[in-house]
Protein backbone atom coordinates (compact mmCIF):
# COMPACT_ATOMS: atom_id res chain seq x y z
CA UNK A 1 0.00 0.00 0.00
CA UNK A 2 2.71 2.23 1.30
CA UNK A 3 4.78 1.66 -2.23
CA UNK A 4 1.08 2.47 -4.56
CA UNK A 5 1.12 5.91 -3.01
CA UNK A 6 4.91 6.62 -3.52
CA UNK A 7 4.12 5.43 -6.68
CA UNK A 8 0.94 7.93 -7.07
CA UNK A 9 2.47 10.91 -5.37
CA UNK A 10 6.03 10.32 -7.96
CA UNK A 11 3.04 10.44 -10.67
CA UNK A 12 1.25 13.56 -9.44
CA UNK A 13 4.38 15.52 -8.63
CA UNK A 14 6.23 17.54 -11.53
CA UNK A 15 9.77 18.56 -11.53
CA UNK A 16 10.61 21.92 -13.38
CA UNK A 17 11.95 19.92 -16.19
CA UNK A 18 9.12 18.02 -16.44
CA UNK A 19 6.68 21.41 -16.61
CA UNK A 20 8.95 22.72 -19.52
CA UNK A 21 9.32 19.65 -21.62
CA UNK A 22 5.15 19.52 -21.27
CA UNK A 23 4.80 23.10 -21.88
CA UNK A 24 6.80 22.68 -24.82
CA UNK A 25 5.21 19.07 -26.22
CA UNK A 26 1.83 20.96 -26.34
CA UNK A 27 3.77 23.80 -28.55
CA UNK A 28 5.08 21.49 -31.04
CA UNK A 29 1.39 19.68 -31.28
CA UNK A 30 -0.17 23.18 -31.87
CA UNK A 31 -1.79 23.43 -28.59
CA UNK A 32 -2.76 26.65 -26.88
CA UNK A 33 -0.43 27.75 -24.03
CA UNK A 34 -2.44 30.19 -22.55
CA UNK A 35 -3.64 29.35 -18.95
CA UNK A 36 -7.23 29.09 -19.94
CA UNK A 37 -6.53 26.34 -22.46
CA UNK A 38 -3.99 24.04 -19.98
CA UNK A 39 -6.44 24.70 -17.18
CA UNK A 40 -8.92 23.56 -18.94
CA UNK A 41 -6.72 20.40 -21.00
CA UNK A 42 -4.65 19.29 -18.18
CA UNK A 43 -5.25 20.33 -14.62
CA UNK A 44 -1.67 18.50 -13.24
CA UNK A 45 0.28 20.70 -15.26
CA UNK A 46 -1.55 23.65 -14.71
CA UNK A 47 -1.21 23.41 -10.98
CA UNK A 48 2.50 22.46 -11.33
CA UNK A 49 2.98 25.38 -13.53
CA UNK A 50 1.71 27.52 -10.91
CA UNK A 51 3.37 25.46 -8.09
CA UNK A 52 6.85 26.26 -9.47
CA UNK A 53 6.57 29.51 -10.92
CA UNK A 54 5.73 33.46 -9.89
CA UNK A 55 3.58 34.03 -12.51
CA UNK A 56 2.20 32.54 -15.68
CA UNK A 57 4.54 34.61 -17.94
CA UNK A 58 7.73 33.66 -16.34
CA UNK A 59 6.83 30.20 -16.99
CA UNK A 60 6.50 31.37 -20.92
CA UNK A 61 9.79 32.95 -21.04
CA UNK A 62 11.57 29.61 -19.23
CA UNK A 63 10.08 27.85 -22.44
CA UNK A 64 12.05 30.68 -24.44
CA UNK A 65 8.07 31.77 -25.73
CA UNK A 66 7.14 35.22 -25.32
CA UNK A 67 3.89 35.75 -23.49
CA UNK A 68 2.15 38.04 -25.13
CA UNK A 69 2.64 34.96 -28.55
CA UNK A 70 0.51 32.71 -26.07
CA UNK A 71 -2.28 35.07 -24.69
CA UNK A 72 -5.86 34.62 -26.13
CA UNK A 73 -7.40 37.95 -27.45
CA UNK A 74 -10.60 37.92 -27.90
CA UNK A 75 -13.00 40.27 -29.73
CA UNK A 76 -15.92 40.51 -26.95
CA UNK A 77 -19.61 41.58 -27.70
CA UNK A 78 -22.98 40.72 -26.01
CA UNK A 79 -23.75 37.50 -28.39
CA UNK A 80 -19.61 35.97 -28.14
CA UNK A 81 -20.35 36.56 -24.27
CA UNK A 82 -23.30 33.92 -24.53
CA UNK A 83 -21.23 31.93 -27.02
CA UNK A 84 -18.75 31.20 -24.79
CA UNK A 85 -20.79 30.79 -21.60
CA UNK A 86 -22.64 27.84 -23.54
CA UNK A 87 -19.48 26.33 -24.78
CA UNK A 88 -18.54 26.57 -21.32
CA UNK A 89 -21.74 24.75 -20.28
CA UNK A 90 -21.53 22.43 -23.13
CA UNK A 91 -18.32 21.40 -21.57
CA UNK A 92 -19.48 20.76 -17.76
CA UNK A 93 -17.17 23.71 -16.69
CA UNK A 94 -17.88 25.54 -13.67
CA UNK A 95 -19.31 28.82 -14.13
CA UNK A 96 -20.01 30.58 -11.04
CA UNK A 97 -18.78 33.96 -11.12
CA UNK A 98 -14.94 32.97 -9.05
CA UNK A 99 -14.26 30.35 -11.40
CA UNK A 100 -14.98 32.61 -13.95
CA UNK A 101 -13.02 35.22 -12.84
CA UNK A 102 -9.96 32.80 -12.56
CA UNK A 103 -10.28 30.72 -15.38
CA UNK A 104 -11.62 33.26 -17.56
CA UNK A 105 -10.95 36.62 -16.61
CA UNK A 106 -11.62 38.26 -19.81
CA UNK A 107 -15.11 36.45 -20.34
CA UNK A 108 -15.92 37.80 -17.09
CA UNK A 109 -14.90 41.28 -17.50
CA UNK A 110 -16.61 41.09 -20.90
CA UNK A 111 -19.70 39.92 -18.95
CA UNK A 112 -20.05 42.85 -17.03
CA UNK A 113 -19.74 45.33 -20.02
CA UNK A 114 -22.39 44.01 -21.47
CA UNK A 115 -24.77 42.84 -18.57
CA UNK A 116 -26.02 43.95 -15.37
CA UNK A 117 -24.61 41.25 -13.71
CA UNK A 118 -23.05 37.82 -14.78
CA UNK A 119 -26.42 35.90 -13.45
CA UNK A 120 -28.15 38.49 -16.68
CA UNK A 121 -25.53 36.82 -18.79
CA UNK A 122 -25.92 33.19 -17.78
CA UNK A 123 -29.64 33.63 -18.43
CA UNK A 124 -28.98 35.19 -21.95
CA UNK A 125 -26.85 32.41 -22.44
CA UNK A 126 -29.67 29.87 -21.86
CA UNK A 127 -27.96 29.11 -17.73
CA UNK A 128 -30.20 29.01 -14.88
CA UNK A 129 -27.95 31.30 -12.54
CA UNK A 130 -29.91 29.82 -9.00
CA UNK A 131 -27.36 26.22 -10.49
CA UNK A 132 -24.98 28.42 -9.99
CA UNK A 133 -25.32 31.24 -7.46
CA UNK A 134 -25.61 28.32 -4.82
CA UNK A 135 -22.75 26.93 -5.54
CA UNK A 136 -20.26 30.28 -5.24
CA UNK A 137 -18.65 30.01 -1.10
CA UNK A 138 -18.69 32.89 1.29
CA UNK A 139 -15.85 35.48 0.45
CA UNK A 140 -14.06 35.44 4.00
CA UNK A 141 -10.67 36.77 4.75
CA UNK A 142 -8.73 34.02 3.53
CA UNK A 143 -10.20 33.32 0.22
CA UNK A 144 -10.35 36.87 -0.52
CA UNK A 145 -6.41 36.31 0.00
CA UNK A 146 -5.73 33.59 -1.73
CA UNK A 147 -7.96 34.72 -4.89
CA UNK A 148 -6.19 37.83 -5.24
CA UNK A 149 -2.59 35.94 -4.50
CA UNK A 150 -3.44 32.76 -7.63
CA UNK A 151 -4.65 35.84 -10.00
CA UNK A 152 -1.41 38.09 -9.64
CA UNK A 153 0.35 34.56 -9.85
CA UNK A 154 -1.21 33.84 -13.61
CA UNK A 155 -0.36 37.36 -14.45
CA UNK A 156 -4.08 39.02 -14.17
CA UNK A 157 -4.36 41.99 -13.41
CA UNK A 158 -5.13 42.99 -9.66
CA UNK A 159 -5.15 46.87 -9.93
CA UNK A 160 -8.57 47.92 -8.78
CA UNK A 161 -10.02 49.33 -11.50
CA UNK A 162 -9.79 46.04 -13.05
CA UNK A 163 -11.82 44.24 -10.32
CA UNK A 164 -13.77 47.28 -9.02
CA UNK A 165 -17.23 45.98 -10.50
CA UNK A 166 -16.92 42.35 -9.06
CA UNK A 167 -18.08 40.12 -5.93
CA UNK A 168 -14.16 39.93 -4.74
CA UNK A 169 -13.65 43.81 -4.78
CA UNK A 170 -16.64 44.64 -2.82
CA UNK A 171 -15.65 41.28 -0.46
CA UNK A 172 -12.11 42.88 -0.14
CA UNK A 173 -13.19 46.31 0.65
CA UNK A 174 -16.14 45.17 3.29
CA UNK A 175 -13.29 42.71 5.24
CA UNK A 176 -10.50 44.62 5.09
CA UNK A 177 -11.78 48.29 4.84
CA UNK A 178 -10.20 49.23 1.44
CA UNK A 179 -8.67 47.19 -1.95
CA UNK A 180 -5.14 48.90 -1.45
CA UNK A 181 -5.26 46.97 2.35
CA UNK A 182 -6.08 43.32 0.80
CA UNK A 183 -3.53 43.18 -1.72
CA UNK A 184 -1.23 44.21 1.55
CA UNK A 185 -2.48 41.31 3.29
CA UNK A 186 -2.01 39.20 0.01
CA UNK A 187 1.60 40.26 -0.09
CA UNK A 188 1.35 42.81 -2.91
CA UNK A 189 2.69 46.30 -2.82
CA UNK A 190 -0.43 48.37 -4.25
CA UNK A 191 2.01 50.66 -6.07
CA UNK A 192 3.52 47.93 -8.16
CA UNK A 193 -0.24 46.89 -9.62
CA UNK A 194 -1.11 50.43 -10.26
CA UNK A 195 -2.28 51.16 -13.76
CA UNK A 196 -1.29 54.90 -15.02
CA UNK A 197 -2.19 55.49 -18.61
CA UNK A 198 -0.86 58.87 -20.24
CA UNK A 199 -3.40 61.28 -21.41
CA UNK A 200 -5.45 59.99 -24.36
CA UNK A 201 -4.65 62.05 -27.65
CA UNK A 202 -7.41 62.28 -30.65
CA UNK A 203 -5.49 59.93 -32.37
CA UNK A 204 -5.90 57.51 -30.07
CA UNK A 205 -8.93 58.11 -29.05
CA UNK A 206 -10.48 57.83 -32.59
CA UNK A 207 -9.10 54.32 -33.50
CA UNK A 208 -10.26 52.91 -30.13
CA UNK A 209 -13.66 54.13 -31.04
CA UNK A 210 -13.67 52.54 -34.65
CA UNK A 211 -12.15 49.21 -32.40
CA UNK A 212 -14.91 49.18 -30.36
CA UNK A 213 -17.11 50.18 -33.21
CA UNK A 214 -15.59 46.92 -35.19
CA UNK A 215 -16.08 44.60 -32.09
CA UNK A 216 -19.78 45.37 -31.66
CA UNK A 217 -19.48 46.99 -28.35
CA UNK A 218 -21.62 49.65 -27.25
CA UNK A 219 -20.75 53.06 -27.73
CA UNK A 220 -24.15 54.53 -26.70
CA UNK A 221 -22.69 57.46 -24.02
CA UNK A 222 -24.73 55.75 -21.24
CA UNK A 223 -22.71 52.58 -21.87
CA UNK A 224 -19.49 53.85 -21.69
CA UNK A 225 -17.91 54.46 -18.67
CA UNK A 226 -17.07 57.86 -18.20
CA UNK A 227 -13.41 57.67 -17.22
CA UNK A 228 -12.28 55.27 -19.43
CA UNK A 229 -12.61 57.27 -22.71
CA UNK A 230 -16.13 59.29 -22.35
CA UNK A 231 -14.61 62.18 -20.54
CA UNK A 232 -11.31 62.04 -22.43
CA UNK A 233 -13.32 62.15 -25.85
CA UNK A 234 -15.47 65.11 -24.19
CA UNK A 235 -12.33 66.90 -23.55
CA UNK A 236 -10.91 66.29 -27.11
CA UNK A 237 -13.84 66.98 -29.32
CA UNK A 238 -16.51 69.11 -27.41
CA UNK A 239 -19.00 66.17 -26.77
CA UNK A 240 -19.44 62.51 -27.08
CA UNK A 241 -21.19 63.00 -30.58
CA UNK A 242 -18.56 65.05 -31.75
CA UNK A 243 -15.98 62.14 -30.77
CA UNK A 244 -17.92 59.75 -32.73
CA UNK A 245 -18.20 61.85 -35.97
CA UNK A 246 -14.24 61.91 -35.67
CA UNK A 247 -14.33 58.52 -35.90
CA UNK A 248 -16.69 58.60 -38.88
CA UNK A 249 -19.23 57.21 -37.05
CA UNK A 250 -22.95 58.50 -36.93
CA UNK A 251 -24.52 59.22 -33.83
CA UNK A 252 -27.99 58.98 -34.39
CA UNK A 253 -27.14 55.52 -36.03
CA UNK A 254 -25.16 54.81 -32.75
CA UNK A 255 -28.26 55.72 -30.55
CA UNK A 256 -30.72 53.70 -32.94
CA UNK A 257 -28.95 50.44 -32.08
CA UNK A 258 -29.29 50.63 -28.91
CA UNK A 259 -32.24 51.70 -28.92
CA UNK A 260 -33.25 48.17 -31.09
CA UNK A 261 -31.06 46.21 -28.85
Amino acid sequence: MARGSARHSERSTMSKTDVLKALLARESRGLPLNYAAVFRDDRRLHAAVLRIFDQWDQAMRACGIKPSRVRCHRRWSQQRVIERIGELASQGRPLNLHAIQISEATLASAADRYFDSWADALAAAGVDPALWTLRVPAWTPKRVVQTIQQMHRTGLPVNHAAVRRNSLSRAAVKIFGSWDEALRTAGIDPQTVRVYRKPWTADELIAELRRKHRCGEPLNAKDVRPNHIRRPACRLFGSWDGALVAAGLDPATIRGNTRRG
